[in-house]
């Protein structure tokens, strides 16, 4: 399963420049597909208990080579995409649907250290940089957040939402 997910993620990418030469440099230097790769490894090995030291190192060889803090029992679907990974946090109860694009410096976490609520992001949604998701709160489908936008609501699907708190913009 882990595999097929990486294959989609590498996949999704590579279909706007295939090439051999261009499937080297994205395995080996693109830190978008590094991103995925060490999140999906950690994912897998957070399941197995007796792996523990080696799933500490990778999380700290992640965010030393990506600099961005994906918790490893997050749920991830297939296809994410991370343009510019710098700054991402993703919470440890966040599910993420497939075909997701996430930019640099977004934040979804929960909204306080005693309530344990995650966001839910579904299928084709964009989260533009800066922007900030906190609480249980549910993205629709096909949702764009704006760049450095606070949302604090549910998002409806197919629509578009900016500011500080977000309000929808728009229907896509």
């Amino acid at each position: 399963m882990m595999l097929n997910d990486l294959l989609f993620d590498i996949e999704r990418d590579l279909c706007r420049k295939p090439g051999f030469w261009m499937f080297l440099k994205y395995v080996f230097f693109k830190r978008s597909f590094q991103t995925v790769l060490l999140y999906r490894l950690r994912h897998l090995l957070s399941k197995k208990k007796y792996i523990n030291k080696v799933n500490i190192f990778l999380d700290w060889f992640s965010f030393f080579l990506t600099s961005c803090d994906i918790h490893a029992s997050a749920k991830i679907g297939k296809g994410m995409y991370f343009p510019h990974p710098v700054g991402v946090v993703i919470g440890k109860g966040c599910i993420i649907f497939d075909n997701v694009t996430i930019y640099q410096n977004v934040t979804l976490g929960r909204r306080s250290v005693d309530i344990p609520e995650y966001p839910t992001i579904h299928c084709g949604s964009t989260l533009c940089c800066g922007s900030v998701i906190l609480g249980k709160i549910e993205i629709g489908e096909n949702t764009i957040i704006g760049a450095n936008s606070v949302v604090t609501e549910n998002c409806e699907p197919n629509s578009t939402y900016v500011g500080v708190p977000g309000r929808k913009i728009r229907n896509a």
